[in-house]
């Protein structure tokens, strides 16, 4: 009667690692590979400063524990904050609203700003999800700017045009990462999981009030620190066709995994990425 959840602990590295299974199934061969963010941080890293959009659906199917719910992890996220991070929030039921014309600098009058307005909220409504979303993605500052772009999206995800949701991401995201939060008892998991996957983020489930300090300290220490950045991953020894399309950064205490069916078995997985401003590469032969 609820979700089965593993939780393990790797090995104590300061590297991210990878595990390469195959198996050879019919004529075909197939793989999975998990990479693993190092158990320690490094000290040395600096964090990122991070360009935060946070998206919150007050339509009237939030009413009750949900909206408040929700109010209660934007306020949390609001308050860990850092001083050069940059921020904006968008409420929305079938109208929105968007607090600030651009992101804003989190100094200490913006988040009070932005704690009022989302403390005022109340659930009513319809619920229109593709125009805040297409507001979160809408980037000014596009690819050369220093600031890890990520839109934490809280909603139960009750809405019938999941494919335009889909779409909208694929198209806008940029170099935006989508984290959904999925508030109350039962959001529509399907919407949340895709959504992220696409959006090259996670989701994050909610089930009750006393669950939102946790999963949401959980969600924004690792929001503050990813273990590797632009992930990629290619195949030397034929074609491969895996999934994710789009990698997922690599945060502390989450795996990221990659599945694969294999043209051919001879040859070369090479995964890449970014830890910090540094690259990082790691090739292992399938065979």
């Amino acid at each position: 009667d609820r979700d089965f959840e593993l939780t393990w602990t790797p090995a104590a590295t300061t590297a991210p690692s990878v595990g390469l299974f195959r198996e050879h199934v019919g004529n075909a061969d197939y793989l999975l590979a998990l990479v693993t963010p190092p158990l320690l941080a490094d000290a040395q890293k600096e964090a990122q400063a991070r360009e935060m959009v946070f998206v919150i659906d007050n339509s009237g199917s939030m009413g009750g524990t949900s909206i408040a719910q929700a109010k209660a992890s934007l306020l949390f996220a609001l308050d860990r904050l850092k001083s050069n991070d940059r921020f904006n929030v968008i409420r929305f039921d079938h109208t929105m609203d968007v607090l600030f014309t651009d992101t804003v600098a989190a100094d200490v009058e913006n988040i009070a700003r932005a704690k009022s307005f989302v403390s005022a909220l109340q659930a009513s409504g319809g619920t229109e999800m593709v125009p805040p979303m297409r507001a979160a993605l809408a980037d000014r500052r596009g690819q050369d700017s220093q600031y890890l772009r990520q839109v934490v999206f809280l909603t139960d995800g009750e809405i019938g045009n999941e494919q335009e949701l889909f779409d909208t991401i694929a198209a806008m995201r940029g170099r935006s990462r989508v984290f959904m939060v999925g508030i109350g008892s039962a959001p529509n998991s399907f919407l949340m999981t895709r959504a992220a996957e696409i959006g090259r983020g996670t989701f994050t489930h909610i089930g009750s009030v006393d669950q939102v300090q946790e999963r949401m300290r959980e969600l924004i220490e690792k929001l503050e620190s990813p273990a590797v950045t632009g992930l990629t991953v290619t195949y030397a020894g034929g074609a491969m066709d895996a999934t994710p399309g789009v990698l997922p950064d690599l945060y502390r205490g989450e795996p990221v995994v990659i599945a694969a069916k294999l043209g051919a078995r001879d040859g070369t997985l090479e995964i890449k990425g970014m830890i910090g401003a540094r690259p990082w590469t790691i090739t292992l032969p399938v065979a």
